[in-house]
């Protein structure tokens, strides 16, 4: 069965540009080799990997190509982040690396279904990503995923919501850890939800049924850090 981050995935490469300009691949002689330049010219990229993209992405649009460029190549640096544990350790992969490059490219200014797209894999990613540890959720969210997402994102705020529905303990963990850390910006597409009623009666649900002294501290903490 296809995975919502595989739908997700082909969704970029149905919106995002399906060629490029040979002269939207060349980079500075002193940074980017013949070689390098001509791979990424001559290789569909979608049978680029980490190799082929690690050092592109980190110079992408300052030394290495134009805005053309990297929306050209942006799926497949998404896929190969997401599904590759390898691209993760790479600098070209890195999340803010990734967040710098898009707001380069301006992709405030890209068209709706572009957006649309980057947006529903972003959602996608986090969904996925739920499944490790906590922490290493809210850096993406804050590195990457909020800040890129912005305003206005009703895929967004359908996945947010689903914390909301989920009963687990696991559940209750993100909501006070996105309380405490995605409180500070009120205007911010997080800020705004974790202010709304519906977050604010999860976790007074939660504090009231919570037993343990140190968990309901941690609950008591997020909903006085949405008040203030």
């Amino acid at each position: 069965m296809t995975t919502p981050i595989e739908l997700a995935i082909e969704e970029l490469y149905a919106r995002f540009p399906r060629s490029v300009r040979a002269a939207s691949a060349e980079g500075c002689p002193c940074c980017v080799t013949a070689r390098e330049a001509a791979r990424l010219r001559s290789t569909p990229h979608r049978e680029l990997g980490p190799p082929d993209l690690d050092r592109y992405g980190s110079k992408a649009m300052t030394t290495w190509g134009d805005a053309a460029m990297y929306r050209y190549l942006l799926p497949r640096i998404l896929e190969l982040r997401a599904v590759d544990p390898g691209a993760s350790e790479l600098l070209g992969f890195d999340d803010a690396v990734i967040g710098r490059k898009l707001d380069q490219a301006a992709w405030t200014r890209w068209s709706d279904s572009e957006r649309g797209a980057l947006a529903g894999f972003l959602v996608a990613w986090w969904a996925e990503r739920r499944r490790v540890p906590i922490h290493d959720v809210v850096a993406w969210l804050e590195e990457l995923g909020l800040p890129v997402l912005g305003d206005g994102s009703a895929r967004l705020s359908a996945c947010l919501d689903e914390l909301v529905r989920d009963d687990g303990e696991s559940a209750v963990d993100h909501l006070v850890e996105l309380a405490i850390r995605g409180a500070r910006d009120e205007s911010s597409t997080l800020g705004r939800w974790l202010r709304s009623s519906a977050v604010r009666a999860r976790l007074e649900d939660a504090l009231a049924s919570e037993t343990d002294p140190a968990r309901a501290a941690d609950v008591a903490y997020a909903l006085a850090r949405l008040e203030g």
